[in-house]
């Protein structure tokens, strides 16, 4: 019942139940007052709103924390010295939290700079990690810079978990740095010890400057050609975030970059596998299909054709059309071209409509070839039966051979309109 006075006080017209609330702050019905109070002094001038809050006691850390936060929203010049003087006094690591967000309000201010720049080389985490969430909105170019240069000294702290959370806004909140300030600590920590660093390095890495600095990413990754450990991690890294769809467009020129560093490393080859078809989209794929079957060795082949006939990563469309790779390939002397080549045939397949007379027709063709590595694999493949129709539905399958007729009339059209 208490609870629900001290709540309801908060949405009276006017003042009357300021002194209750002002009262309830110096007990222990200030937790549930403090945010009563918020909702009165909404409706009050700045002046007095920040003469009442100023006076209140600041006993109790919720209370002292949300004051701090109300005082700071006033964004007056007054509001602001008070957090100033506040910030150089004693402070449970909550309230000085607290403070720290009171000052996004004033990030046009240097001082608050100054103060986000001692808070970035302050030992307890807790502290330090609160700085990781400045905003960069709003901020111009002389502002940004400010940023930059507090969260180069939180990617330079002495914990791991500091320097973690600053990595995880850098990737979550990619921030401008067009002068590449951030890049030399960046790289050095994809070379961390710890794994989640090193990844989360790797994830702001590509989310700052997938756009601004592709050339210096590819440097990074010619560099850990020599150190396949941390390679794998973050190119590992890279998998995870990179996709053949429109919402990861920006990433496709460090794709094409680094499949031309892969080229160069003859250790590479299955990652340019899964780079090809993790990363790019059926038209920018197609190119490098024919160069890399001359590089591809058991395991990089098999995984080719994994990724051509599950199509798990979407880097093909419906309307894609693979017939003329097909072609191409099944006419190479290369046996690995040709296996690919089946792949494709069965990639290509229309599952709503089943095979056609003459793609089983070329499936009969890679039985009959030369090379055992093809002719087994196409031998080991088992068309998947015809579904018949269900009985909700218009037209009902009765045998077979008519669904195979209605197939035939389809390829006719399809030929046609070849």
């Amino acid at each position: 019942m208490q609870e629900a006075a001290l709540r309801s006080l908060g949405h009276i017209d006017g003042d009357q139940g300021l002194p209750v609330l002002i009262e309830a702050l110096s007990d222990e019905r200030a937790r549930v007052a403090i945010y009563s109070l918020r909702n009165q002094l909404r409706m009050m001038p700045k002046a007095k709103t920040y003469m009442l809050l100023s006076s209140v006691p600041q006993v109790k850390v919720t209370v002292a924390k949300e004051t701090t936060r109300l005082i700071g929203e006033l964004g007056t010049d007054q509001a602001f010295q008070y957090l100033l003087e506040k910030e150089r006094t004693d402070l449970h690591a909550d309230v000085r939290v607290a403070l720290y967000r009171a000052l996004w309000t004033y990030l046009n201010r240097d001082e608050s700079w100054e103060i986000f720049k001692r808070a970035a080389e302050n030992s307890d985490p807790k502290i330090t990690k609160a700085i990781c969430a400045v905003p960069e909105d709003g901020l111009n170019t002389q502002q940004k810079q400010q940023l930059l240069q507090v969260l180069l000294r939180l990617l330079s702290h002495e914990s791991p978990e500091v320097r973690i959370a600053a990595l995880k806004r850098c990737d979550e909140k990619p921030v401008q740095d067009p002068d590449n300030i951030l890049a030399p600590r960046l790289f050095e920590l994809v070379s961390s010890e710890f794994d989640d660093e090193c990844e989360s390095a790797a994830k702001a890495i590509f989310e700052t400057y997938a756009k601004t600095n592709v050339e210096q990413i590819g440097e990074v990754y010619r560099k850990l050609l020599s150190d396949r450990k941390t390679l794998k991690r973050v190119h590992d890294t890279y998998i995870d975030i990179v996709s053949p769809f429109p919402g990861r467009k920006s990433l496709r020129p460090i794709t094409h970059l680094l499949l031309s560093i892969f080229k160069a490393d003859r250790l590479s080859v299955t990652h340019r596998v899964n780079l090809m078809f993790n990363g790019l989209p059926w038209e920018e794929l197609r190119p490098y299909i024919f160069e890399i079957v001359p590089d591809l060795h058991a395991d990089a082949l098999h995984a080719a054709e994994v990724f051509i006939e599950k199509n798990e990563t979407g880097w093909k469309e419906p309307q894609d059309d693979l017939l003329k790779v097909e072609l191409g390939m099944a006419g190479s002397k290369d046996e690995r071209a040709r296996r690919l080549a089946l792949s494709f045939l069965i990639g290509s397949v229309d599952e709503s409509t089943g095979w056609t007379d003459e793609e089983r027709s070329r499936l009969e063709e890679y039985r009959n070839d030369p090379s055992v590595l093809v002719a087994e694999a196409a031998w080991e493949f088992t068309i998947p039966e015809k579904v018949d129709k269900t009985e909700g539905d218009e037209v009902e399958l009765e045998e077979e051979s008519v669904g195979e007729e209605e197939d035939d009339g389809e390829d006719i059209v399809m030929e046609g309109a070849d």
